[in-house]
């Protein structure tokens, strides 16, 4: 489960009181001794400075690839990129800056011009832009391919499942090449907010004389808030027929928490979770998927609901689960879906008309008809 963010972050900052005694904080060791939450939310300079962070919409995220990283196999991998050709001067095309660029060898053989770009986590594009090097000469012929960083063989893990989006079928000659993730749909048709993927692979089909690639950007819709949960001070909480619920928004989608399939009996089977961000954020739209990897026994959710509190105080809950703190809060509900249909959806885009203030989410699986496991990754 995903949730992205829009421009604003909310923040309770303290007011000054108005009284004859004030209290001066003036270094970073004074304000160790406070709560606050951390994770991009509050950054405390080392001259006591109070730094407050903000969310970012329409980014570029290769740009942070390598601030992430995750366990494959057995092995922790760093985000970032990779080329077959000049391995020196492959970091200049996430580097963000235009006037570099990285050019392959031209006595390496064809085969070796290539880029692979890890993002770190799992993305929603919107899209993936080429620049090449203002001065050179751009590559006429080459491929795209995405990958969610899924295996293509259930006993040959390694090797990752890509997808070709694009391809010339002409010579190319524009510094920009772009592709577009537009037109996106689900199942059913119904329109999504980009692709998923995490990994981007380039092959270069035709040697050039001078060639440059500038930057390669992968443009999202923002900042996917989920991701620093746990840095921050958040936490999950949740029912016994949910589990490893910390997986939904570890932003990889090879993870993920099995469910029962529960129905209006959701509370008697203890599938729900009870989620904190660990700060109030706006939020513009989540995304939900349950896309993952190779299971053995594998069905797909049933339906669910969602709901959102910004941690407005309530008279009462309708039961504990619904409580964050030992507090009641007013709960909206923000999604109803009935997913017993053929093919069942794997892919919901949560958009909100205007953002939302949001805190703390609850899940509940509703509309099951038994016992079977799904699988709900992170997005």
């Amino acid at each position: 489960m995903s949730v992205y963010l829009g421009i604003l972050v909310l923040w309770a900052l303290p007011k000054v009181a108005s009284g004859l005694e004030r209290y001066v904080i003036g270094t970073e060791e004074q304000w160790k001794q406070w709560s606050y939450p951390s994770g991009g939310v509050v950054e405390i300079t080392p001259d006591g400075w109070v730094r407050v962070g903000y969310v970012r919409k329409d980014i570029n995220a290769c740009l942070d690839a390598h601030t992430f990283s995750y366990k494959w196999l057995g092995r922790k991998i760093k985000g970032g990129v990779k080329v077959g050709s000049n391995k020196g001067d492959g970091g200049k095309i996430i580097d963000g800056d235009t006037t570099t660029y990285w050019a392959p060898d031209p006595e390496d053989e064809l085969k070796d011009w290539w880029v692979d770009i890890d993002l770190g986590r799992l993305v929603t594009a919107r899209k993936i832009r080429l620049i090449f090097a203002e001065g050179k000469t751009p590559f006429p012929e080459f491929r795209i391919y995405v990958s969610k960083h899924l295996p293509k063989y259930a006993k040959l893990q390694k090797i990752l499942e890509y997808e070709l989006v694009a391809k010339t079928v002409k010579p190319n000659t524009e510094r920009v090449f772009e592709v577009n993730f537009d037109s996106e749909k689900d199942r059913h048709g119904n329109p999504l907010m980009g692709r998923y993927l995490q990994n981007v692979r380039i092959v270069f089909d035709k040697k050039v004389e001078d060639p440059g690639l500038a930057e390669v950007e992968v443009i999202t819709p923002g900042e996917n808030i989920a991701l620093k949960t746990i840095e921050r001070g958040g936490k999950v909480k949740y029912g016994g027929r949910m589990t490893k619920v910390e997986q939904i928004f570890d932003g990889l989608i090879w993870t993920g928490s099995t469910v029962t399939l529960a129905g209006a009996d959701w509370l008697q089977q203890h599938v729900w979770c009870n989620w904190d961000l660990g700060a109030t954020f706006w939020v513009d739209a989540m995304r939900f998927t349950s896309e993952g990897g190779y299971t053995r026994w594998r069905s797909d959710l049933e339906g669910f609901r969602i709901y959102v509190s910004d941690g407005t105080e309530a008279p009462m809950s309708p039961a504990d689960v619904w409580k964050v703190d030992g507090r009641d809060v007013v709960w909206e509900k923000v999604a109803d879906v009935d997913n017993k249909v053929s093919p069942p959806r794997l892919n919901f885009d949560i958009k909100f008309p205007k953002p939302k203030k949001v805190r703390y989410i609850f899940f509940h699986h509703y509309y099951g008809t038994g016992y079977w496991a799904t699988r709900a990754s992170a997005g």
